[in-house]
């Protein structure tokens, strides 16, 4: 897609490493990828600098050859792709929504949730583990107005925010099973796992952003069929929506959409609230925890700012409730 960077290096080596690097605003170098190359090599390798530049902090790059090595052929390619998706829809006039088990039957749940958990990244926790990044404050993300939204339906509703690391970042079965199953959350001090209860009767998930390399996109199709299964087994009454589009993966999606069909587990494109208009802009302010008003890094703005959140909250509120 636009947003990601290929990287093609063709050439002979006797024996040496090719190095990915990254540097901030402030000049630091950072190694973001070394792999080794002997003989003939071919390299193709793939970078998303948006995800790069608010995880790592980085704003340039540059690749390095190390070794006895020969270069015939490079070049940096940013594709152009466009994916059109269709959408599920499950709600029903009688006030419930079908929900399939483990064994292929379907339960029927209401509407209206008592007990929410919304999983994502960069738009739910971004700033400072608080709230979405590039909305203005934490009652501007897309969580917390689609939290208001549910409440006028159901007033006693609670809510829980996660971070979805160990899906979006694993880049291996063993890394994905360490993040979820035994690595402590920073905000909870327990593992992700813990946050998934029987109790749980509506879980959002808006990941595919982050998975921006070939290592990730292999781990995520490995992974992916049995995180669902885990939700299934452990939130048998939980309504699952799954969100995505504002960044758009084509390596990511097909895989995605097809195991949510599987599980019959809906799905919500984003893809249409953004526009420019919608996203956040240069000089923006956002609420610290500190009580000042701090202004959001420029490589962080093609993120939704609040007109985005609004919009994406209201295409949430929209599948849940109509």
């Amino acid at each position: 897609s636009e947003d990601r960077i290929i990287l093609c290096l063709d050439g002979k080596c006797s024996d040496g490493y090719w190095v990915f690097y990254g540097y901030t605003a402030d000049g630091i170098k950072k190694e973001l990828y070394r792999g080794k190359i002997s003989g003939d090599f071919e390299i193709r390798h793939e970078a998303d600098p948006i995800s790069l530049g608010v995880y790592q902090d980085v704003l340039t790059f540059s690749v390095a050859i190390e070794g006895e090595c020969t270069v015939r052929e490079w070049k940096i390619d940013l594709p152009q792709t466009s994916v059109s998706v269709g959408e599920s829809v499950s709600v029903v006039k009688d006030g419930t929504v079908p929900v399939m088990q483990l064994d292929g039957s379907i339960i029927r749940v209401p509407v209206a949730p008592k007990n929410v958990l919304f999983i994502g990244k960069s738009l739910i926790l971004g700033m400072y583990e608080l709230y979405g990044m590039c909305s203005t404050a934490p009652d501007k993300d897309y969580t917390y107005l689609t939290s208001q939204e549910i409440l006028k339906y159901s007033p006693d509703c609670s809510f829980t925010k996660l971070r979805g690391n160990f899906i979006e970042q694993a880049q291996s079965v063993e890394e994905y099973e360490e993040l979820l199953y035994r690595k402590e959350d920073v905000r909870f001090g327990f593992p992700p796992i813990e946050c998934f209860t029987e109790d749980l009767d509506l879980i959002t998930l808006q990941l595919m952003d982050n998975v921006n390399t070939p290592e990730k996109v292999s781990a995520f199709a490995q992974n992916l069929p049995v995180f669902l299964r885990t939700i299934k087994e452990r939130c048998p009454k939980a309504r699952i929506i799954w969100i995505y589009g504002w960044y758009m993966k084509p390596d990511v999606l097909p895989t995605l959409l097809a195991e949510c069909k599987k599980w019959d587990i809906e799905t919500l494109d984003i893809s249409p609230a953004h526009t420019k208009e919608n996203e956040s802009y240069s000089g923006q302010l956002s609420f610290h925890p500190s009580g000042e008003m701090v202004v959001v890094p420029d490589l962080w703005i093609s993120h939704p700012g609040d007109p985005g959140m609004r919009a994406i909250a209201d295409l949430l509120t929209k599948k849940l409730f109509s």
